[in-house]
């Protein structure tokens, strides 16, 4: 006779100590999911996989359950049931993750060559038109002569080679720019326009202000033709077709 407290191997709290004292103890199913009702549950060791279970009332009956690795792929649950997590179909809940079709590019029209074109003429230009001005030394000694009537022939030669080195560098650097801006436009860079019709805001204001004073009438002409050619540049990289091709080649943002 065993005393209070102490237990015996046919305690029913201590089942479960030793599985191997119970060898017709039904396999555990494994971890996650709803296991099957009492009697309805698969063979030992065809439990499916965890959160695979089907909802109540949909168990097959014993004997039934497919082999292990022939449960329903992700996608093939049937109506009103959840597939398990981390197994939803990307892109297809809430619009989250689709992103919209990038637009068709479309090719150059002829309004942005023809800006471009105007752009690498106008740039070409006015390099050639700095170096004949610088070439005409005398004519420009005088202009510095007259400008500065106190200065000795030293000054006005130093002023000359400064003026000259100056020049030379701005025309280089802004015929580079007008070209590489040129380029750009042509590829449909929509930067690159906006930057253009600033610059050439800013020439078309300077152009105005040089017609109202005074000079010899070749240089307002030249003023003029060079006012026309940077407002049709502005114009024609502003035009509907000019204004589809920019934005048909934008990158899209997500």
């Amino acid at each position: 006779m065993t005393g209070y407290g102490s237990g015996s191997q046919d305690d029913p709290d201590r089942r479960g100590d030793d599985p191997a004292q119970y060898p017709n103890a039904p396999t555990p199913p494994p971890s996650g999911g709803t296991p099957p009702p009492a009697g309805q549950g698969p063979p030992p060791g065809q439990y499916p996989p965890p959160g695979q279970y089907p909802p109540p009332g949909q168990y097959p009956p014993p004997g039934q359950y497919p082999p292990p690795g022939q449960y329903p792929p992700p996608g093939e649950y049937p109506q009103g049931q959840t597939p398990p997590p981390g197994q939803y179909p990307q892109g297809q809940y809430g619009g989250y993750g689709q992103r919209p079709p990038a637009p068709t590019p479309l090719d150059m029209p002829k309004e942005v060559n023809w800006a471009s074109a105007l752009m690498i003429i106008t740039a070409l230009v006015g390099l050639i038109t700095a170096i004949v001005q610088l070439a005409d030394r005398t004519g420009f000694i005088n202009a510095i002569r007259n400008a500065n009537t106190s200065y000795t022939d030293a000054q006005i030669n130093s002023a000359y080679n400064v003026a000259r080195a100056i020049a030379i560098v701005v025309g280089i650097v802004f015929t580079a720019l007008y070209v590489l801006l040129a380029l750009q436009v042509r590829r449909g860079r929509n930067w690159a326009r906006i930057v253009t019709t600033v610059l050439l805001g800013l020439g078309i204001v300077g152009g105005l202000s040089g017609l109202a004073g005074a000079g010899p009438g070749t240089t307002k002409g030249l003023g003029i033709i060079s006012l026309l050619v940077d407002i049709a540049i502005v114009v024609l990289l502003w035009l509907k077709p000019s204004t589809d091709f920019f934005n048909s080649r934008r990158r899209p943002r997500y």
